[in-house]
C-alpha cells in the first residue's frame, strides 16, 4: 500500500498531492516560503480543535485527505478534515464499520514520527517518556491493585501513570481539603471547652427531678395545710375556752359550797338553842345539804374529767402545732431555687459532655481523613515517582548506546546535555526511525533538517534510504540533491 496526502487551500498552499511511498523528499527555500505547512498539514487532519485561521486567505473552505492507494492505483480508504469557517469536520470512505476515523488516523500518523528535531529543541527525556511504549506487570503495582489494575498494561505505562497521578493528586487535594475543615472545626469546638469534672455530683437528675415533683405536691397543697391548721387552731381555742368555762363553774360550785358551810355554821350558831326543838328538823335539813353537795361533788368529779380530758386534747394540738410549724410560700421558693440551681448544674455538665462527644466525633472523622489522605499521597507519590523510575529503568530504547540511568538520557556514558547539535539530531532521528518502524508508521516528519551540518544531513539521508519509511523534510536555501524540490511563494511563482 501506498498513501497520497491531498492539500487544498491550507495556510499558503492552494492545492497539492504529496506521494507518501517510501522514499525520501526535501522542501527547500527560503524563510516563509510555506515549507513548515506542508508537514503541518499531516498534523492538522489529527487536528480536532475548530480554528479557521488555518484557511488560506480568500477561500471558503480547506481540505486535508489522506488516501489510501492499493497497486492498481485505486482507493482503497480515505479521510478528510475539512474546515470552514463556522464548521470542522472529519470524514471517511470505505473506513470498517469497527473503526472511526480519529482511530485509523492514529494508526497512521502520530507525533513521535513527526518530528524528532524536538529532541534536540525540547527536553528529550520528557519527550521520550512521553512516547516510550512501556509496560507494567502486576508486581509493579501497589498492594491489592494487582487484581484490578488501572490502566492498560500493553500501552504507554507513563501516559497511564500521569493520568493516576492527575486522579489521585486531585482526590488527595480533595481529602487534604476536607481534612483541614475538620481540623477547623475540632479546633474550633476545642477552644474554650473547660475539661469534665473529675468527680460526679453529690446528686443525680433521677434524685433531682423526684424531690422537684415532690415540691411541686408541696406547693399544691400548701394552702389547704394551712386552712386544716387554722382550723387545728381554732378548735384548740374553743377547748380552751371550754375548759375555762368548766373551771369558772367548778370555782362557782366551791364557791357555793363555802357558802353553805358558811350558812350551816351560821344555822348550826343561831339554832344550837333550838337544837333540842329542831334536832328532827336540823337532821332532816342536813341530810338533803349533804346529799346536794354530794350531787355537786360528782358533778365536779365529772367536770374534772371533762376538763382533764380536754387538756390532753389541748396538749395534743399543741404538740402537732409544734411538729408542724406554720410553711410559707418564701420556703418553697427557696427549695425551688435550689432545685433549679442543680438543674442548671446537671444541664451544664451534660452540655459539657454532649460537647466533648462532638470533639471525638470530629477527631475520628479527622482521623480517618488522614489516613486516607496518607495513603492517597501514598499512591500520589508512587505513581509519580516510583513507579516511572521502575519503568524506565527497564526501558529499551533499540538504539546502540543509547539508554537511560538515573531518570536521565546517556549516550555511549554521555549526557544527552553533553553531545553537539549535529549528534542529537543524529540520535534523535535514530531513534525516531526505529520507534517509527516497532509502532508501524509510515512517515518521518523533520521541519529544520537546516540544524545537522551537511556531513550529518548526508550521513542520516543515506542511513534513511534503506529503512522503509518515507521521510518527509524540509530545509532553508537552495536544492542540493535530486530528490529536493525548491518552495517558493505563489506570487514569485506567477512572476
Amino acid at each position: 500500500m501506498s498513501y497520497n496526502l491531498h492539500i487544498e487551500n491550507f495556510l499558503t498552499i492552494e492545492e497539492m498531492d504529496l506521494d507518501l511511498s517510501p522514499g525520501i523528499q526535501g522542501f527547500v527555500g527560503d524563510n516563509a516560503q510555506g515549507k513548515t505547512n506542508i508537514l503541518n498539514a499531516l498534523s492538522a487532519i489529527l487536528d480536532g480543535s475548530h480554528d479557521p485561521r488555518l484557511i488560506k486567505d480568500g477561500a471558503k473552505r480547506c481540505e486535508i485527505r489522506l488516501e489510501e492507494i492499493d497497486e492498481n492505483d485505486d482507493i482503497v480508504r480515505s479521510v478528510s478534515r475539512i474546515r470552514t469557517d463556522k464548521s470542522n469536520r472529519l470524514t471517511s470512505k470505505n473506513l470498517p464499520t469497527s473503526l472511526s476515523p480519529k482511530i485509523y488516523l492514529s494508526r497512521l500518523l502520530d507525533e513521535i514520527a513527526l518530528n524528532p528535531i524536538k529532541l534536540i529543541s525540547e527536553d528529550p527525556v520528557k519527550y521520550l517518556k512521553k512516547h516510550l511504549p512501556m509496560k507494567v506487570e502486576a508486581s509493579d503495582l501497589p498492594r491489592n491493585m494487582s487484581d484490578q489494575v488501572p490502566f492498560d498494561l500493553n500501552e504507554n505505562a507513563l501516559d497511564e501513570c500521569e493520568k493516576q497521578k492527575q486522579y489521585y493528586g486531585s482526590i488527595r487535594l480533595k481529602t487534604y481539603q476536607e481534612m483541614r475543615h475538620q481540623k477547623e472545626v475540632v479546633d474550633e469546638l476545642k477552644r474554650e471547652l473547660p475539661p469534665l469534672p473529675e468527680a460526679d455530683l453529690p446528686y443525680s437528675r433521677e434524685g433531682v427531678d423526684a424531690e422537684e415533683r415532690k415540691l411541686i405536691e408541696e406547693s399544691a397543697t400548701i394552702d389547704i395545710y394551712n386552712k386544716n391548721r387554722q382550723e387545728v387552731i381554732a378548735s384548740a381555742e374553743v377547748i380552751k375556752e371550754s375548759v375555762s368555762r368548766i373551771g369558772e363553774k367548778i370555782d362557782q360550785f366551791e364557791i357555793a359550797i363555802e357558802d353553805h358551810k358558811e350558812s350551816i355554821e351560821i344555822q348550826k350558831h343561831a339554832l344550837e338553842e333550838r337544837i333540842k326543838k329542831l334536832r328532827a328538823e336540823h337532821a332532816e335539813w342536813e341530810r338533803e345539804t349533804r346529799h346536794k353537795i354530794d350531787l355537786n361533788r360528782e358533778k365536779i368529779e365529772g367536770f374534772e374529767e371533762q376538763k382533764d380530758e380536754k387538756e390532753r386534747e389541748l396538749s395534743d394540738v399543741l404538740k402537732r402545732i409544734e411538729s408542724n410549724p406554720e410553711r410559707s410560700t418564701d420556703q418553697i421558693e427557696e427549695r425551688q431555687a435550689e432545685i433549679k440551681s442543680k438543674k442548671r448544674k446537671l444541664d451544664e455538665i451534660d452540655s459539657l459532655k454532649r460537647r466533648h462527644s462532638q470533639v471525638f466525633d470530629h477527631e475520628k472523622v479527622y482521623n480517618s481523613l488522614k489516613d486516607r489522605h496518607s495513603e492517597e499521597d501514598e499512591l500520589y507519590k508512587y505513581f509519580s515517582y516510583e513507579l516511572p523510575k521502575i519503568l524506565i529503568s527497564r526501558c529499551d530504547l533499540h538504539v546502540d548506546g543509547l539508554g537511560f540511568r538515573e531518570d536521565e538520557l546517556y549516550v555511549n556514558d554521555r549526557h544527552i546535555d553533553r553531545l553537539s547539535s549535529a549528534e542529537r539530531a543524529i540520535v534523535a532521528v535514530k531513534l525516531v526511525v526505529e520507534l517509527a518502524k516497532r509502532r508501524g508508521h509510515i512517515a518521518v516528519c523533520l521541519d529544520g533538517i537546516e540544524n545537522m551540518d551537511q556531513r550529518h544531513r548526508e550521513d542520516f539521508l543515506d542511513a534513511m534510504k534503506d529503512s522503509g519509511l518515507k521521510v518527509l523534510y524540509t530545509r532553508y536555501g537552495r536544492p542540493e540533491y535530486s530528490h529536493e524540490t525548491l518552495v517558493q511563494k505563489e506570487a514569485e511563482l506567477s512572476n
